[in-house]
């Protein structure tokens, strides 16, 4: 008795493909199954962009609604559950602040500036910007 040549992985998927191929005769589908399934694609893309990642992060419903809030990838979201539904908002990058916590904190070591310096700096900035 001979022992049969082992086939490699790639042969043997090859082998049963073709032995598939000429088993079956091919189906013609027809145009209202296309357009099933072609709905069934679209319903499973809606599915998924309405849905929770699998590490808990939500995933915007529509690349429209990120764009119009400019929501970008890493933009941080804050979650709230009100009687309407899920209300999603962009978590600000700092805390509200007072101008009187923060004056001072930035230290000028030159002299102060009048406001026709200020206003000029300012002016010559808004020049350089609409030029570039």
């Amino acid at each position: 008795m001979a022992i049969a040549p082992k086939l490699t992985p790639l042969q043997e998927m090859e082998a049963r493909r073709q032995a598939a191929a000429t088993d079956k005769p091919k189906r013609a589908i027809s145009e209202e199954e296309k357009a099933t399934r072609r709905d069934r694609v679209v319903k499973a893309k809606d599915a998924l962009a309405r849905s929770v990642g699998t590490k808990g992060d939500q995933v915007a419903p529509a690349q429209t609604i990120r764009d119009q809030r400019h929501w970008g990838a890493g933009t941080r979201l804050t979650v709230e559950d009100t009687p309407e539904g899920v209300l999603l908002t962009a978590t600000p990058l700092f805390a509200k602040t007072a101008v009187n916590a923060v004056y001072g904190s930035l230290n000028h070591g030159g002299p102060a500036l009048s406001l026709e310096d200020m206003d000029k700096a300012v002016t010559q900035e808004a020049a350089r910007r609409a030029r570039s």
